[in-house]
């Protein structure tokens, strides 16, 4: 095994090294390996050869750093959670759409992807040995991501700090959280990870998360970043006119080469959502129900825009294009978007926190993404999803099929040291979000804010050492089935070298385990 295949694995060993550096910074022109070109450089001897910036250091010898070119790219190696497994490759890798040759019965068939240069890993040969009608099961591809809340930089955070109303942060705090997504995105980029999520939000003084819009932030991302997949969890839809979303998102995706991934919800913060002309709504009030009507109705606007070389829509709340309208005296009847996305049509990732919501993502055959419910709640839901899929389109998933697991995890040499960093992210978050919890839930108001021990005992909150956090990993991995993991690598408090720790940690101590047992697809036969 080369010295690149021992950095890509791991190596022997699994021993994390200090980091002695601060980090990325934007790429610029220079000389491959250079501070200047956003990888970093150390200064003291690795005391593992699974270090990160190892495996960074090798794919800038190989390629120099990330040029704005490579963003216009036919997308050809980036793997998303979908409907389909596919076969391995001879590398261990996926790599996008194939093409797959024919062979006789007991010959190896060569699957190329097209689209990929020789020169790139992903343009290797995928082999498949057909048998003559001998059945066996195709390993599903796992699908690991990170997911990032875009947070300033918050040294006072944890129970003793000032309440989170009473924040206020400024143009250089956010800055440097801009700068630190670039450092986490070209970290998960170089490290392997499949992909990156943020969040949008509005008008976030308080710090927590500053990304406004995160269309805008992919397309940066990208300029960046060479193969990881970058998405939203959540673009709040409800705070855009749909066509107009349909665009930015497809001109976003094209500049990526296709590395776009779409998450699409409804919103949760009044002070937010409300002012773009579609309430937040509680527990099924007035508002609840026309914010879901109205997002429905988006969502078939966005994809109607997306997969169609010309759309119109007539709907509730809708009407594309407007009655009379009239283009150099003929009438309007339908429009075409310009671009289009590079993949269509666009698989949409749902975050599900409501039956309802549950519901609506299995009809509409959504990725149905469950983050931080107790694990009493999180078995029967996942469950339930792929009950629904099967009641609505007659098709019977795999048990993690269609569906996305996010957890928080930390994870540090003792369960002790780990619980005191987490503790404090915790706690800030407990404080920010506590009052819209009791406001959605208000049977809790009485009990008062979970707890850190709570969230680890329901699974939410994965904290502890890399050992325990695999274990229970696997526990989980065993219980649902999940094919597509993205976990929480930053906690308010954090800093950039600890969350860069973090990603290294996970994908050098926990990853591997997981990605050994993941699930096989349902057998096919070799012979076709």
């Amino acid at each position: 095994m080369d010295r690149r295949s021992r950095a890509r694995r791991g190596g022997p060993s699994s021993r994390w090294p200090a980091i002695t550096t601060s980090g990325f910074a934007a790429p610029s022109p220079a000389e491959p390996g250079s501070a200047a070109t956003g990888w970093p450089v150390t200064s003291g001897r690795s005391r593992g050869s699974s270090a990160w910036w190892c495996l960074i250091a090798n794919r800038t010898r190989r390629h120099g750093a990330p040029t704005s070119d490579m963003a216009v790219a036919p997308r050809a190696a980036h793997r998303a959670p979908g409907p389909t497994a596919r076969p391995r490759t001879k590398s261990g890798t996926s790599c996008g759409s194939e093409t797959r040759g024919r062979g006789p019965p007991g010959r190896v068939a060569l699957v190329r992807r097209p689209g990929v240069s020789p020169e790139d890993g992903c343009a290797r040969l995928a082999v498949r040995t057909r048998g003559a009608g001998v059945a066996r099961p195709w390993r599903v591809e796992m699908h690991f991501g990170a997911f990032f809340y875009g947070t300033v930089d918050m040294p006072d955070a944890g129970v003793d700090g000032p309440p989170a109303h009473a924040r206020n942060y400024g143009q250089e705090s956010y800055r440097r959280a801009y700068a630190d997504l670039i450092a986490y995105a070209q970290a998960c980029d170089a490290l392997g990870y499949d992909s990156m999520w943020t969040a949008e939000h509005h008008f976030h003084n308080h710090g927590f998360e500053v990304v406004p819009n995160v269309v805008l932030l992919n397309a940066v991302l990208a300029q960046h970043t060479r193969r990881i997949r970058l998405g939203a969890l959540i673009h709040v839809l409800t705070a855009w006119h749909p066509v107009h979303f349909a665009e930015d998102y497809a001109l976003a995706d094209v500049l990526s080469g296709g590395r776009l991934l779409c998450g699409l919800g409804r919103g949760t913060e009044e002070r937010e959502s409300n002012v773009f002309g579609v309430n937040v709504g509680y527990n099924g009030n007035v508002d609840d129900t026309h914010n879901r009507d109205v997002f429905e109705e988006q969502v078939e606007i966005f994809k109607a825009a997306t997969a169609n070389e010309r759309f119109a829509y007539r709907g509730k709340h809708y009407t594309i294009p407007p009655e009379g309208l009239t283009f150099r005296g003929e009438p309007v009847t339908e429009f075409p978007l310009v671009p289009r996305p590079l993949e269509t049509p666009v698989r949409i990732y749902q975050p599900i926190s409501s039956e309802e919501t549950l519901t609506y993502a299995a009809r509409q055959r959504h990725v149905g993404v469950l983050a931080n419910h107790p694990w009493e709640r999180m078995v029967p839901w996942w469950r339930k999803y792929g009950q629904l899929v099967e009641e609505a389109h007659g098709v019977k998933l795999r048990p993690g099929e269609d569906r996305m697991l996010q957890v928080q995890i930390h994870v540090a040499d003792s369960t002790e040291a780990a619980m005191r960093t987490a503790r404090r992210g915790h706690d800030e978050l407990t404080k920010l979000l506590w009052p819209n919890i009791i406001r959605r839930n208000p049977a809790l108001a009485s009990r008062g804010p979970f707890t850190l021990e709570e969230r680890m005992g329901g699974k939410s909150w994965i904290i502890g050492t890399p050992e325990q956090a695999r274990d229970t990993l696997l526990e989980m991995q065993s219980e649902l089935g999940f094919e597509a993991l993205v976990i929480f690598p930053h906690l308010p408090g954090m800093r950039r070298p600890e969350t860069l720790e973090q990603l290294g940690r996970f994908w050098a101590d926990v990853r591997p385990a997981l990605a050994a047992r993941a699930p096989a697809s349902q057998p096919v036969s070799a012979g076709v």
